[in-house]
Order: structure tokens, then C-alpha cells, then sequence
């Protein structure tokens, strides 16, 4: 993905020693979750992408897993 090497190596956050790392993390997983919003969309409900679309679940849900691991943010999925 070029668009994201860019925009990784662009951020002047990152070489800010203020900008700490949960910042940096939370920066790192918004941008990969419009990332695959932004595909989800482009593949509509186009047949024929199963295993993108598996993969992209997995990848969706790894990035839940840091949001609620790594960040302390509360689990949807529990009541």
C-alpha cells in the first residue's frame, strides 16, 4: 500500500517525542480501519472476493483486539 507508507512516513508526529505511543497506536488503527472501510465500500456486494473480504474480517477484528487490549477501550461485544 504506497498511500500508507506515505502517510506513515509523512506524520511529523512521529518523530515528536511529546506524541506518545498510545497516540501514535490510536493514530496507526483509525487510519487502517478507514482503510478497510474505504475497500469494503469499493467492493460493494461484488461477488467473486471471498477471501479479501475474509481476510479483511480478520484484519477488522485484530484491530478491535488492540483497541480493546492495547488502548482500554471497552469490549462491544460484551454487554
Amino acid at each position: 500500500m504506497p498511500e500508507a507508507q506515505k502517510f506513515l512516513q509523512s506524520d511529523s508526529r512521529s518523530s515528536n517525542p511529546v506524541y506518545g505511543q498510545h497516540e501514535k497506536l490510536l493514530h496507526s488503527v483509525s487510519f487502517m480501519e478507514e482503510i478497510l472501510f474505504l475497500r469494503w465500500q469499493a467492493l460493494g456486494t461484488v461477488e467473486g472476493h471471498h477471501e479479501e473480504l475474509a481476510a479483511m474480517k480478520v484484519i477488522a477484528d485484530d484491530l478491535l483486539s488492540i483497541k480493546i487490549h492495547k488502548l482500554g477501550w471497552p469490549d462491544p461485544r460484551r454487554s
